[in-house]
């Protein structure tokens, strides 16, 4: 199989799934970036950045040549590379970067795979410059996978035929992402992800608010970095919560499994953003919620996106509504109140990772895709 993987960020900034694909799968190119600078390994750049041609015409002439279709050089050179690897399927993670080589793998006969995972099914400035373009191609796309039964739902709405579509939520790594071998009982609550809109992590905090007021052995870590990471920790310091609330910022994967296994819940507080540029954002299925349950740890977070389809209420964690501060303050009170219920739904919650979300149903789902005719 020739395979192509594709990818808008270049090296470490990809995510976990992502970079599992990369580790997993026989491929033969990598495509990163968007229309005209693609980047591809092997080759380097598409248009060179300096000297040559990048000297005589600028970047931005470039972009504006490429739009307008009076040059087509990044296409010329990326054809080029794709026949030479062999490249009869591609995996492209993400919607829009799936619309920049729509036409591409078209003309070239590539069976072509779009990844969709959240924000590009689903963010109102997203759907607005890219739902035409999403009508246009995806129907004609050799098959669209989606990481939830909620996302099917929409890309249908955008075009998608319902038969080429593919629920594959990614997987976590069950044997790295394992239950500890021995943890002293605690009242430790854990947050891992983006300080962004639609993780919310003001509204952790205001749960965990009230969760600390009636147990003062409580404390929260929240891991991460992003735009509200400052605001949220001036949040801590306004609300007297300095001293109950750890920011340590972005870790190591090493250093967040080691948190997980040493954690007692784990806390996330999904929404979808009503206003600004984050409008309409959606999660599809956290990652970091599965590896915290691959870690045996019981979840409290919101009904959301893909969280209802990993989390069965009272099962493997206890899930509120969006927005509903007070639920989630009183579902984190309940299990740091409780060892056995967080024990038996640590294990409920391992057990469900184990049977329906590891890394190799996630990688055999993938081969297939890519691979079927």
């Amino acid at each position: 199989m020739g395979l192509a993987i594709a990818s808008p960020i270049i090296g470490a900034g990809e995510g976990t799934f992502i970079q599992s694909q990369f580790d997993r799968l026989p491929w033969k190119l990598r495509v990163h970036g968007a229309a005209p600078n693609f980047f591809t390994e092997p080759g380097g750049y598409l248009l060179p950045h300096k000297g040559g041609l990048g000297t005589r015409f600028p970047g931005i002439c470039l972009r504006a040549l490429e739009k307008a279709r009076i040059l087509s050089a990044h296409r010329t050179v990326l054809k080029s590379r794709l026949r030479r690897a062999g490249i009869t399927s591609m995996l492209v993670n993400y919607g829009p970067m799936a619309m920049g080589l729509a036409e591409i793998c078209d003309s070239l006969g590539i069976r072509m795979c779009v990844h969709f995972h959240g924000y590009d099914a689903s963010n109102e400035a997203v759907l607005r410059r890219y739902a035409p373009e999403y009508r246009k191609h995806l129907p004609r796309v050799h098959s669209v996978l989606d990481v939830s039964r909620k996302m099917k739902d929409r890309l249908i709405e955008l075009g998608a035929p319902a038969e080429k579509i593919r629920v594959v939520p990614c997987g976590v790594d069950t044997r790295r992402f394992k239950l500890p071998e021995a943890k002293a009982p605690g009242k430790v609550c854990l947050s891992v992800g983006r300080f962004v809109d639609k993780k919310a992590p003001q509204l952790t905090l205001l749960a965990f608010q009230r969760v600390a007021e009636l147990d003062p052995d409580a404390r929260l870590v929240m891991v991460g970095d992003g735009d509200l990471w400052q605001v949220t920790r001036s949040l801590a310091v306004a609300l007297g919560l300095e001293s109950k609330v750890e920011f340590p910022g972005d870790l190591s994967h090493e250093e967040v499994l080691r948190r997980m296994q040493s954690a007692d819940v784990f806390v996330q507080h999904s929404v979808v953003p009503r206003f600004g540029p984050s409008a309409g954002d959606s999660e599809g299925t956290p990652v970091a919620i599965m590896e915290a349950l691959a870690c045996g740890l019981p979840v409290v977070s919101t009904r959301h996106g893909g969280i209802p389809e990993v989390i069965t209420h009272g099962t493997q964690g206890l899930l509120v509504d969006e927005y509903d501060v007070a639920g989630m303050a009183q579902a984190m009170a309940e299990l740091l109140a409780s060892p056995e219920k967080r024990k038996a739904m640590g294990e409920a919650g391992r057990a469900r990772i184990e049977e329906a979300y590891s890394m190799e149903r996630y990688m055999a789902d993938l081969s297939q895709a890519v691979a079927e005719k």
